[in-house]
């Protein structure tokens, strides 16, 4: 039996694709980090006569502790690859495509490609370590795919996050 006192409080829309990559060398990494200041807090706290110790065991503390956790947080954040929603795709290092700008989506050898239709609009946002010149190469590279994510960082196959991407247009 429907229920009409609920009619048009239900929304129709999607939640957006979110493709993380897949992060478990980071907690690898951040078991390691935590190992290292735990080891220096212990050298500190045993050899509070040894000058040496104390500087090996601060040191420990600092580099490991205080620098890895900042590295891990960067990383951790940096580690989604792309949101998909009903507004295009945004690129993990910040970099928003409109629907409008991309001609296509697909697999590329090993990896999901995104094709432009104007690499103006994309440039323009300034992305790190991106050129005209270089999305050339990358074209001319990736059976024409101006943007090029490898499957390693995607978690799935090729396959299957161009099916997840394009199910998601609007």
């Amino acid at each position: 039996m429907h229920n009409r006192a609920y009619a048009g409080l239900v929304s129709d829309v999607r939640p957006p694709l979110v493709i993380i990559g897949p992060r478990g060398r980071l907690v690898i990494l951040a078991i390691a980090c935590a190992i290292a200041a735990a080891m220096g807090i212990v050298i500190v706290l045993l050899n509070q006569q040894n000058l040496t110790a104390l500087v090996v065991g601060v040191a420990a503390v600092g580099v490991f502790g205080v620098g890895g956790g900042y590295s891990l947080i960067g990383q951790w954040r940096r580690s989604r690859l792309l949101r998909v929603d009903d507004a295009g795709i945004r690129l993990g290092d910040g970099a928003s495509l409109a629907w409008r700008d991309i001609d296509r989506v697909g697999v590329a050898g090993p990896a999901l490609g995104i094709r432009l239709r104007s690499a103006d609009a994309y440039l323009s946002q300034r992305p790190r370590g991106v050129t005209v010149e270089s999305l050339q190469a990358t074209r001319r590279t990736w059976n024409g795919f101006d943007i090029v994510l490898p499957e390693r960082d995607l978690g799935m196959t090729a396959t299957a996050a161009s099916a997840a991407v394009r199910a998601r247009k609007p």
